[in-house]
């Protein structure tokens, strides 16, 4: 059972290569071809000042979303 204050997105199987930005920092990190939501987002958040959040697709925009990131530059 998901807790409440968390997003669902954070339990879910993800295959990180449909995500272009994820897909450059997951390779960097692992060979897993999913990952669950909570590893996507502290991906994404510790390489925050890393991503061009201007150049990332609409849908990936979206899935950041659905984590709970915030606060992009």
């Amino acid at each position: 059972m998901t807790p409440t204050n968390e997003p669902a997105a954070l339990h879910t199987l993800y295959t990180w290569a449909d995500y272009a930005v994820l897909a450059t920092l997951a390779s960097e990190r692992t060979m897993a071809a999913q990952l669950d939501g909570r590893y996507c987002k502290w991906i994404y958040e510790s390489a925050r000042h890393r991503i061009n959040w201007r150049a990332m697709s609409e849908s990936e925009l979206a899935f950041v979303c659905a984590l709970g990131i915030e606060g992009r530059p």
